[in-house]
């Protein structure tokens, strides 16, 4: 989980797994680059799919460049 980028927690009640992944999105270009990365630290508050692929169209339609990469 960690090698992919995202955090990991401990269960802190039952039924949760002794370690656990919170959520995250990750968009890789065809090259294997990371273009958006969405990871979260808590079970929550993640991104809606039809908002990921609406940024997506507007991004790729305007060839719109991904951002921190400095």
């Amino acid at each position: 989980m960690r090698d992919g980028g995202l955090l990991v927690s401990k269960g802190i009640k039952d039924p949760e797994p002794d370690l656990f992944g919170e959520p995250g999105v990750f968009l890789i270009r065809p090259d294997t680059t990371v273009y958006m990365a969405a990871v979260d630290s808590m079970p929550v508050a993640r991104p809606r799919i039809a908002d990921i692929l609406g940024a997506t169209k507007f991004f790729t339609d305007n060839n719109y460049p991904a951002r921190g990469e400095a």
